[in-house]
């Protein structure tokens, strides 16, 4: 093999390789609902629900499930209150409010 053929090789594989990260950086915005993104709101996450019910009711978070309900997202947040109780609260996974 020549020089000439050798740099061009190595030429073409930096460039792919320098080209490629732009490439699956772009992907997961194709994949945002752009209904949500739209109107500025970031998606509630298991963390924020939690935060979200314990400022709303008190109390010490047992568990966080993200169920979908009528093809929405919500999280249902059980918590323990004082005297032993148990509530469940139930949070939208888009506006992040109690409901």
């Amino acid at each position: 093999m020549t020089i000439s053929k050798t740099k061009r090789r190595l030429t073409s594989l930096l460039l792919s390789v320098a080209v490629l990260p732009g490439f699956t950086w772009a992907a997961p915005k194709q994949i945002r609902n752009p209904v949500q993104y739209a109107q500025g709101e970031s998606r509630t996450d298991k963390s924020k629900a939690a935060d979200i019910a314990r400022s709303a009711h008190g109390g010490k978070v047992l568990s966080v499930d993200e169920v979908n309900s009528d093809g929405r997202v919500v999280f249902r947040v059980k918590l323990l209150l004082d005297g032993g109780r148990i509530k469940i609260v139930t949070v939208d996974g888009n506006s992040g409010r109690v409901i």
